[in-house]
């Protein structure tokens, strides 16, 4: 753990700012038309319009209020956990194919700490709610580990 927590920290945190937070564009209703630009590619009803998208002035912050901000940082971290399993994101830092198991092993202990090391340095009991983001959304991504 020791030898692979550096290295696959900085794999983990490339995927989670570069591809977790840089895919999160939020859709809006068009303006003039009224309809939303997302349709579905479902085989049932191919390129049916769907109605799910955020209106004017509408934020996902504005959506989801305050665990808004835990859903983004483990949509992020989910992100670059899962760019992981692919060997370029190693090359990209210059790892070889031969650590790669060992570095997601690492990044996946290392993510499974923050989340219960988070119980005692982030969870406030008495609010009955998290004061870190980060912390919250790796606690939910450990009870999954946990669970599976």
């Amino acid at each position: 753990m020791l030898e692979y927590q550096q290295a696959s920290y900085q794999v983990q945190v490339a995927g989670h700012e570069l591809f977790g937070h840089g895919s999160g564009k939020l859709i809006y209703r068009d303006e003039k038309t009224g309809k939303c630009p997302i349709t579905t590619s479902a085989p049932v009803n191919p390129g049916k319009q769907l109605n799910t998208c955020y209106e004017k002035d509408e934020s996902y912050t504005s959506k989801f209020g305050d665990i808004g901000t835990s859903f983004e940082e483990c949509r992020a971290d989910l992100s670059g956990l899962w760019l992981e399993k692919f060997p370029e994101m190693y090359e990209t830092f210059n790892w070889t194919a031969q650590d790669n198991d060992m570095l997601r092993w690492s990044s996946m202990i290392a993510e499974a700490r923050k989340g219960i090391l988070g119980l005692d340095s982030s969870y406030n009991e008495e609010k009955g709610r998290w004061n870190q983001a980060h912390t919250q959304g790796a606690y939910v991504i450990t009870q999954f580990i946990m669970q599976n």
